[in-house]
């Protein structure tokens, strides 16, 4: 590969991210994916693999860690790099209680903005979540706030061969949209549903339904969750109307 890499590393489903990595001819930090040995017999995982790879140079967003290089490594694994930026996640910010309303706004406004240019090749993220979200640097603006790991997206059939079966769950069932937990008939809308569920733990500290995993397509389709000023104190309807509208059953 032509990087300079790091030795910290950590371990994803079906690759491992090395965090430390320089691009040799750019000399820019680079965060690189490569194909752990063990999925390289399995079809699916490669072109998984390889798919993200080319969204992650054809999605062309400030809120979208850019593409430096991808290829295969020495050992025959494809690989590829993006920006490496310094900052926690969201998930991470929320170890220390739930974030302040302006930056949650900006985390609206930039993930929102990453969704646009996904939506506009129709291109669903399927996995809006505050594991996803990166808050690099101070988090100062909205172009600070990066969303990550297209690795399961849905893309059109005439761009891509579908990878997912029909029926098959993929998400994260706390932040998903009730819709996929059927695995079909997924579009936009749950991106918007899972930017509005990661907003209302970015603001309350907690998940909008807490119910065990196998209860919560009752749980999503029967109602909207709580209100957050009912967790959060001191917040305004308005704030509570902006969280709640896309969570709705049938927003």
């Amino acid at each position: 590969m032509r990087f300079v890499t790091g030795v910290q590393t950590c371990a994803l489903p079906i690759s491992t991210l090395l965090l430390a990595g320089v691009h040799n001819a750019s000399r820019r930090e680079v965060a690189i994916k490569i194909l752990r040995r063990s999925f390289l017999a399995q079809k699916t995982a490669v072109e998984r693999f390889r798919r993200e790879a080319r969204l992650a140079e054809d999605l062309k967003s400030p809120n979208i860690p850019a593409c430096i290089a991808h290829g295969v490594s020495d050992d025959g694994r494809p690989y590829f790099a993006i920006e490496r930026f310094q900052g926690p996640s969201l998930v991470e910010a929320l170890e220390e209680g739930p974030v302040s309303l302006e930056l949650a706004g900006r985390v609206a406004r930039g993930i929102g903005a990453a969704l646009r240019v996904a939506h506009a090749q129709d291109i669903v993220h399927r996995d809006v979540t505050p594991a996803n979200v990166l808050l690099a640097g101070e988090a100062a603006c909205d172009e600070d706030i990066k969303l990550l790991d297209f690795g399961i997206a849905s893309v059109p059939k005439t761009r891509e061969p579908k990878l997912s079966q029909i029926g098959r769950f993929v998400g994260t069932p706390a932040h998903c949209a009730p819709e996929q937990f059927y695995g079909f008939g997924i579009d936009a809308k749950a991106d918007v549903y899972g930017l509005a569920s990661t907003l209302y733990q970015a603001v309350t500290g907690s998940v909008p339904y807490t119910a065990p995993v196998h209860e919560l397509i009752k749980a999503k389709a029967g109602g909207p969750p709580p209100a957050p000023s009912s967790l959060r104190p001191g917040l305004s309807p308005a704030v509570d109307s902006w969280l709640l509208a896309p969570l709705q059953p049938d927003p």
